[in-house]
């Protein structure tokens, strides 16, 4: 009896073992599979996630490097997407010269875009230009208007001490330039 069970528990176990070393190739190369699945998934969401980088980010960086002539081509890309804070900053490289010309009207005719949408960088921006007349004619109406627009927003969320900066130096420029606008419209100019 003993010849009879041992050729079929013999049969048995290498069926058994066949189908473990089946099912261990089957299991490498579905974690294999997996692993190469889960691999396109992980570049492809990297590709994504790269493609999905904005200009504007993409200026800021450069801008923080100082490549200011990578990150005026990329706030001008930006720009053309509506992106307000890509106006503002455009500008600034464009009135100051950064990353190439200064070209202080186009930076004038940028800020606008951005300040009547409630930039308050640009607001500040446009009532400078408008005092120290680069760019533009001097109009000390116009720019008490936009240090008084930018003063506001400042005040309504300072977000740092640029920020707090720019609020100290917008109401004292409102200070300097309501004298000169009462000489020029006379004593009932409104404070």
């Amino acid at each position: 009896m003993q010849s009879i069970i041992a050729p079929w528990i013999y049969n048995l176990t290498n069926f058994f073992e066949s189908q473990l070393t089946r099912l261990m190739t089957l299991n490498i190369k579905l974690a294999t599979i997996i692993s190469a699945f889960a691999a396109a998934i992980f570049l492809a969401d990297g590709a994504v996630a790269r493609s999905v980088e904005t200009d504007y980010n993409l200026g800021v960086r450069a801008y923080q490097r100082e490549d200011y002539v990578t990150a005026r081509i990329h706030w001008e890309k930006a720009k053309q997407d509506r992106v307000r804070a890509a106006h503002n900053n455009l500008g600034c490289l464009l009135y100051y010269g950064m990353g190439g010309t200064a070209d202080p009207s186009r930076a004038v005719a940028l800020w606008p875009v951005a300040a009547r949408n409630g930039e308050r960088e640009s607001q500040w921006h446009l009532a400078a230009t408008f005092e120290e007349g680069k760019g533009v004619s001097t109009d000390l109406l116009t720019a008490y208007a936009w240090y008084r627009c930018a003063a506001v927003n400042f005040a309504d969320a300072p977000a740092d001490v640029a920020d707090e900066y720019a609020l100290r130096n917008a109401r004292a420029a409102i200070a300097r330039i309501i004298p000169k606008l009462t000489l020029l419209h006379g004593a009932g100019w409104p404070e």
